[in-house]
């Protein structure tokens, strides 16, 4: 899900220039600042120093994580900030603290398994990015800072 939201409203943004071609059509937006962002990070990653590392120790190229409990899940999710998100698309709060009874038992289940599985939930690989305006021209996408919001649960 890709959407576009400004800091402060509800509109949409209405225009984006990039390479000298104007772009008014919502999806054609979401699709340029979709291609920016991606490129850009393509970018930074090719850029990075390559850096050789010689360890003392042989590395194991596994790992191993800990079976989770509701206890645990309850824990981290009272720690968030809930009323911070953009929109209650991505998850509705209220809701969320009178299942948790009932849910983050089952949010555990999901947890464990993955891990036992290896496997992560496509529908939970799933976020909405909010482009938050610097300053500047609103129509330049270098102007926008990406957001990821996800569903925690």
């Amino acid at each position: 899900m890709y959407g576009v939201w400004k800091k402060n409203t509800n509109r949409h943004i209405d225009r984006i220039v990039l390479n000298n071609i104007e772009y008014t059509d919502s999806s054609q937006i979401a699709n340029v600042l979709n291609r920016y962002y991606v490129k850009s990070a393509k970018n930074l990653v090719q850029d990075m120093p390559r850096v050789s590392v010689s360890l003392s120790y042989p590395v194991i190229s596994s790992f191993f994580l800990s079976p989770v409990d509701a206890l645990e899940i309850s824990t981290i999710i009272n720690k968030l900030k809930l009323s911070k998100g953009p929109d209650n698309d991505i998850c509705d709060c209220k809701a969320l603290e009178e299942c948790k009874a009932v849910l983050f038992p089952l949010v555990a289940n999901l947890i464990n398994s993955s891990f036992v599985c290896g496997a992560f939930p496509d529908p939970l690989k799933r976020a909405m990015v909010i482009l938050i305006t610097k300053s500047g021209d609103k129509s330049n996408p270098s102007n926008y800072r990406p957001i990821i919001a996800t569903c925690f649960v």
